[in-house]
């Protein structure tokens, strides 16, 4: 779940993964507008 404040490469990192794979994942999520409380895919 996206956390206040957080990027796709903060949560990459978190998760060792790559922002290109939660994109991947998550094809319906725009990186510039990611949402507090927003669930998205890790793995």
């Amino acid at each position: 779940m996206v956390q206040s404040g957080d990027t796709l490469g903060e949560v990459a990192a978190k998760y060792n993964t790559t922002v290109d794979q939660l994109l991947t994942l998550n094809p319906g999520v725009d990186p510039s507008a990611l949402q507090p409380g927003q669930r998205i895919r890790v793995g």
